[in-house]
């Protein structure tokens, strides 16, 4: 063993009363910077400071994010502040993966907790703004195998916004902020952006854009289900699937979707689907629904009662599936007096005024009929 490197077996303690611990493997003086620590290194083909860790064990719970910690910081806040601390930062992990050989480990670029953990009589009162969990990339660097090499189940960045201080405030958080580039390869069952808002009490989104647009050139989901047909964008739920409206909340939000119980597709009017059974609900006007009996037939209906739930529908007219109009009440036709029986007029078009009824048997061409009482 060379003179200049000792091996210790066990922990090393280093106790200074403020004095800097140097080490320097460079040519470059130390500058007087404010660390107790302070490591210089000249050479770009090394790092400053290397950890290399072969423990498995498990710390007791509930803190398992210690496992395998390379470095932690503890830092106790007098007052506020905009200092910045990592719990862990790991620039690169490499791996030498021969083709047809399958690692199904846990590679990750960066993990870190940014969590204020409750040791050492430290207390959780005060505000921690912007934590970030996680922070990575994943996926190949440099050239590859453009017929082997396969990318699966990545996830660039993965954050959990986590709490078990019984009644603290959760605000502001982001789960995760993540960019994908693919090029080469097989690139499947990838997220780019994981976040489970749970647990809240209200204004919790998964995803939010405080301005701009939203674009996607594929297909987007909502809801879990699989779709049938290529539409790019897909509601499929039992109930109300779509919301649209004027943003007066009186009885103005329109759904679209299918009852709960028949999954009979419709389009509501001022109501939405109750969330049981075939019934519709108001808050505020009369509804109007179209729908389908799932035989074939378009249905016209209408909700009278501006503001109840459990209403079933009152139907007004229904194309049947053979493509007659059916009408569920008497038809009013339209008061009109043809200036003479060639006046301008469409092959069964009738109407009417005080003294006789109008039909139009051929275009342009009218005839009569006097009306007398009974």
């Amino acid at each position: 063993m060379s003179d200049n490197i000792r091996r210790i077996d066990g922990g090393l303690d280093i106790y200074t009363n403020g004095s800097r611990v140097s080490l320097s493997s460079g040519s470059s003086p130390l500058s007087p910077v404010q660390a107790l620590f302070h490591i210089v290194n000249d050479d770009a083909v090394t790092c400053g400071l290397r950890t290399t860790s072969y423990w498995s064990g498990s710390t007791g719970a509930p803190y398992k994010n210690n496992d395998n910690s390379l470095w932690e910081v503890f830092n106790t806040v007098t007052s506020d502040s905009v200092n910045q601390s990592w719990a862990g930062s790991f620039a690169n992990a490499y791996h030498n993966i021969p083709a047809g050989v399958t690692d199904g480990g846990l590679r990750t670029g960066i993990i870190g907790w940014a969590v204020s953990v409750a040791v050492n009589d430290y207390v959780h009162a005060g505000t921690l703004q912007q934590q970030i969990g996680c922070y990575g990339v994943a996926g190949f660097q440099g050239a590859g195998s453009a017929t082997t090499a396969v990318i699966s189940n990545a996830t660039a960045v993965r954050g959990f916004i986590y709490n078990e201080s019984e009644g603290a405030t959760i605000t502001n958080a982001r789960a995760g902020e993540f960019i994908s580039n693919a090029s080469i390869g097989i690139v499947q069952n990838n997220i780019a952006v994981f976040a489970d808002a749970r647990n809240g009490t209200a204004t919790n989104y998964s995803f939010f854009g405080s301005s701009g647009k939203i674009y996607n050139s594929d297909q987007i989901l909502a809801g879990g289900v699989a779709t049938q047909s290529s539409s790019l964008v897909c509601a499929r739920h039992a109930g109300n699937a779509y919301e649209f409206g004027h943003p007066d909340s009186n009885g103005y939000a329109s759904n679209i979707g299918a009852t709960w119980s028949l999954g009979a597709p419709f389009l509501a009017f001022c109501a939405e689907a109750d969330p049981s059974g075939n019934t519709f609900a108001t808050r505020g006007k009369p509804g109007t629904v179209i729908s389908t009996d799932l035989a074939g037939a378009l249905v016209f209906s209408r909700l009278p009662d501006a503001n109840a739930s459990g209403q079933s529908l009152t139907e007004s007219a229904r194309f049947d599936a053979g493509g007659h109009l059916i009408l569920a009440e008497t038809p009013c036709l339209p008061t009109k007096t043809p200036a003479s029986s060639t006046a301008v007029g469409i092959p069964g078009e009738v109407c009417w005024d005080a003294d006789y009824l109008y039909v139009c048997i051929v275009a342009n061409t009218w005839k009569r009929v006097a009306l007398s009482s009974w």
